[in-house]
């Protein structure tokens, strides 16, 4: 039988010969697990996360013809007990004693937001030099009956309440392109409101595209959403959060790794470009 292998980030560098880009196509063994194939690939002793058709797979899982197989590096350590999805926003209290801006092995709290009028997604990551954990992560809900003043006042209190409440180092924003449309024009009422917030209680606030963030997780900037948001619960080592997931508060959790992967990239080419003496 034949599968297609995409092997993303450092991992790519066990691609066979022929492989195009991220990805090549292998012939395998009727009944052939995943197992089977890190093993061909040599990667049986690689700390790895597998998606078969964009679902977490275990190495015992066996493999059928035309399957699509997606092999993450993890960066976490999974998620804290308790982490949750919730349909508004709940907070609960966090234990900040100690914490740091980020620097090469200290704590870091960071939120991702995706703002919307109508729904608000936020992922609540805390990240030190090796681990990624998840903390929270939700959506802030508005009913469209109400008028546009009142909605916006509402997401400006969440928001705020909900950086108050769990005071993190920096709030990471998609970064938005100016496309006309009455969509676009409400997404920028809602997202000046969560700005306005943030701002308020002196948070830092980080901007990413999609691009960015699809490119930095995955390798490809033109990646599907569907694999970003595969991608982005591998990395924190879990199957779900509490299924249905909701589309935006994925999208926040891919944001927050972004920030995460970015800062430990750059520490990474700072520390050895003075390894270098550049």
């Amino acid at each position: 039988m034949r599968v297609e292998v995409r092997l993303y980030g450092p991992l790519k560098s066990y691609l066979p010969d022929g492989a195009v880009g991220q990805r090549a196509d292998l012939e395998l063994h009727d009944g052939a697990t995943v197992g089977d194939l890190l093993s061909m690939l040599g990667m049986s002793d690689i700390r790895c996360i597998v998606a078969v058709n964009d679902e977490l797979a275990e190495r015992s899982i066996r493999l059928n013809d035309n399957d699509v197989v997606s092999i993450f590096p993890p960066i976490a350590g999974g998620a804290l007990r308790g982490a949750k999805l919730v349909r508004h926003k709940r907070m609960r209290k966090t234990n900040d004693k100690g914490q740091k801006r980020m620097l090469s092995h200290s704590t870091v709290k960071v939120i991702g937001i995706d703002p919307g009028l109508r729904t608000t997604g936020y992922a609540v990551i805390e990240a030190d030099g090796k681990l990624v954990r998840l903390l929270e992560t939700g959506v802030i809900t508005s009913s469209s009956r109400k008028p546009l003043p009142e909605r916006l006042r509402e997401l400006f209190n969440d928001v705020k309440e909900m950086i108050k409440e769990l005071k993190p180092d920096v709030v990471v924003l998609e970064k938005l392109f100016c496309k006309w449309g009455r969509s676009t024009l409400m997404l920028g009422h809602a997202r000046g409101a969560v700005i306005t917030a943030v701002a308020e209680l002196g948070t830092p606030i980080v901007e990413y595209t999609f691009t960015q963030v699809k490119h930095t997780l995955l390798g490809n900037g033109k990646a599907s959403k569907e694999k970003l948001h595969t991608a982005s619960k591998a990395m924190i080592g879990i199957s779900f959060v509490e299924e249905p997931a909701h589309e935006h508060a994925m999208d926040a959790l891919s944001l927050a790794l972004c920030y995460v992967l970015s800062n430990r990239l750059s520490a990474h080419h700072d520390m050895h470009r003075k390894d270098e003496g550049l």
